[in-house]
């Protein structure tokens, strides 16, 4: 069991305002058990290590009564989602081994199952990285692991 630390969207910001970190989003941490999560096939359980967080998120947290935008609205009370680096914990899809890496569209959270990893790589290519980044990334886990904490 662990404790799974997810970024819920709170509320919009001011209109032309800035998010503020204390008033947009809340920080929640609930229990997983990692082993009792139900996987569909072709799905796979994920532990997320690097998240996307990029000036193309503000466009979305937006009160739609106030402010315009081509994208759509996040809604309070949901995980923002967003493109990350992942560690496959386990997998009920033939195509991703446990422990494999990939980069898909995850959501703020330690631990996500990610929608159809076919439908983010269409060609069923198997998301790579090179060895210099994976070198990187096993740094960084044994560097930043104490921030899931």
């Amino acid at each position: 069991m662990i404790q799974n630390t997810q970024i819920v969207y709170a509320k919009p910001p001011a209109d032309g305002a800035l998010p503020d970190p204390a008033g947009t989003f809340n920080v929640v941490h609930t229990p997983f058990d990692t082993e009792a999560a139900n996987l569909k096939a072709g799905e796979v359980l994920v532990e997320n290590h690097y998240l996307s967080i990029d000036p193309y998120h503000r466009f979305g947290l937006y009160d739609p009564a106030v402010t315009r935008s081509q994208f759509p609205a996040t809604k309070p009370g949901t995980i923002i989602s967003t493109y990350g680096v992942s560690r496959v914990v386990r997998s009920a899809n033939p195509k991703y081994a446990v422990d494999d890496l990939l980069y898909s569209w995850v959501r703020w959270e330690r631990s996500d199952m990610p929608g159809s990893l076919e439908s983010q790589n269409p060609k069923g290519a198997r998301p790579s990285l090179s060895p210099r980044r994976r070198a990187r990334l096993a740094w960084s886990r044994r560097n930043w692991r104490s921030d899931w904490a």
